[in-house]
């Protein structure tokens, strides 16, 4: 079994000698150029991308332990006079005007829309509702 093992496995790598040096043959020096820039930009990027990844991710977890630790907890302050929305209860439903600061909603003016005609005069275009 490991005989037949071995044979495959010299098989395999054999086919792809013979395969590349066919493809090599026939392969324009400019695709060889390309193809070799590929390979080397890649050598390059991928362990910078993952040295760069590396010390992002190890001065993110540093920064948030030190965070937890170095900063209070944080408080909310209200002014004495600030006025604040009543919650409903069941007993009670809150009125529209008891909400501080709040303006009455404003529908926007009604498009109008033209209609050109063959004649280049414009005519306005009226729905249905409008008409009655």
């Amino acid at each position: 079994m490991e005989r037949l093992s071995m044979f495959f496995g010299i098989a395999i790598v054999l086919f792809f000698v013979v395969l590349g040096a066919m493809v090599g043959a026939r392969i324009d020096q400019t695709t060889i150029a390309l193809l070799g820039g590929t390979v080397i930009g890649l050598a390059i990027a991928i362990p910078c991308t993952a040295l760069v990844t590396y010390i992002v991710f190890k001065a993110r977890a540093e920064s948030s332990s030190h965070a937890h630790h170095s900063q209070p907890p944080q408080q909310w302050i209200m002014p004495p006079n600030y006025p604040t929305a009543q919650t409903p209860t069941h007993h009670t439903a809150v009125s529209p005007t008891s909400q501080p600061y709040s303006e009455p909603f404003v529908l926007p003016p009604q498009r109008r829309f033209y209609i050109i005609g063959e004649n280049g005069e414009a005519s306005e275009i009226t729905s249905d509702s409008d008409e009655t």
